[in-house]
């Protein structure tokens, strides 16, 4: 009765609207995470492994709960922000600008087979797209996340909120030659990100990890964070539902190796701004204390939030130990699943 009620009163309130032509007339919506002025919407309608409550602990390391994004949203808080998720409904414009920020992590629309998931969730309506797409314009921020090799079909998921924008990501592993500066595996495709544009997101960042990324083509706008010169778009496509051409961490006849690889770009929208990474893991519950992809994540969800005036939230201690794990040299590298990992 109490839920009916809630329901009742949301709809009454604007928040929700009163539609009939749904497949689901229920919203759930958790509590607030925090009393912060900035207010995060996280989507975990349309994600699975990035949602706040998977959360690693010493009892379970499994690869979806290490890369949840409660470490990033648990920094935020001390930084005046408050976060909930949507759990069950649809992303509507009414919502949508009751809220600062939109975290809209990789959608799940395919179950892939992987290690990580074999669910499915639903696909982004068009008329969420209309929704996401007004509230950027009229002033709303979002964070937006894809992934390498369409995993999940999130390319197609996400191209029509992105294309229009500019943007498009591709269906392929953003890679390096090989184990060096830029890669810590020898397969090339955990990053190490160290050429950037100026920008308040990469201000003070010398390092970003990305553990498979997709890439952006050469023409999106926005772009912020490169791959180096000998980088490379590897084609690759893992869907299980339809052919699929997996990625072989080669340059092969067709793929482009150069300069100004995107792997994130950053764009005002109308009145509103838009981050777009083809990685999760950077956020990662394992992956944010990795290079500077901590500062990068702070930077991004101050100027999301449009304060920039106030100080770097990069400057406050990060939550938990540091200690230092070389990359570079070291025969072992951290993310790795073979014996070297």
């Amino acid at each position: 009765m109490n839920f009916l009620l809630l329901l009742v009163g949301l709809v009454g309130s604007g928040i929700l609207p009163a539609c009939t032509d749904r497949a689901t007339q229920s919203m759930v919506i958790e509590q607030w995470v925090g009393t912060g002025k900035t207010r995060i919407l996280v989507d975990s309608i349309h994600q699975l492994e990035g949602i706040p409550d998977a959360v690693w602990d010493e009892t379970e390391f499994r690869y979806a709960h290490s890369q949840s994004s409660n470490r990033l949203l648990a920094n935020l808080l001390p930084h005046n922000f408050r976060f909930r998720q949507i759990k069950d409904g649809w992303l509507s414009y009414d919502l949508l600008k009751v809220h600062d920020i939109l975290y809209l992590g990789v959608p799940t629309a395919v179950a892939s087979g992987s290690s990580k998931t074999d669910r499915e969730m639903p696909r982004l309506r068009p008329d969420e797209v209309r929704a996401i797409s007004r509230y950027l314009k009229e002033g709303g921020s979002a964070l937006v996340i894809g992934e390498h090799n369409n995993a999940y079909d999130n390319v197609e998921v996400l191209r029509p909120l992105l294309q229009p924008l500019g943007i498009e990501l591709a269906a392929a592993y953003a890679s390096e030659p090989g184990r060096g500066r830029f890669a810590m595996d020898v397969g090339g495709y955990m990053l190490m990100v160290r050429h950037f544009k100026k920008h308040p997101v990469t201000e003070h960042v010398r390092m970003i990890s990305l553990s498979g990324s997709a890439p952006f083509t050469l023409k999106s706008k926005g772009p912020i964070a490169f791959l180096s010169s000998r980088g490379f778009i590897d084609l690759g496509d893992n869907i299980s539902k339809k052919p699929s051409r997996a990625s072989n961490h080669r340059v092969d006849e067709g793929e482009y190796q150069g300069p100004n690889i995107p792997i994130a770009v950053a764009i005002e929208v109308g009145r509103g701004r838009l981050i777009a990474l083809g990685d999760h893991n950077i956020f990662g519950t394992s992956w944010l204390g990795v290079g500077d992809n901590y500062a990068f994540g702070m930077n991004a969800m101050q100027w999301l939030a449009r304060r920039e005036g106030e100080k770097p939230f990069r400057d406050a201690k990060p939550i938990g130990l540091r200690f230092g794990i070389e990359q570079e040299l070291s025969a072992w590298t951290i993310g790795r699943r073979d014996t070297d990992g």
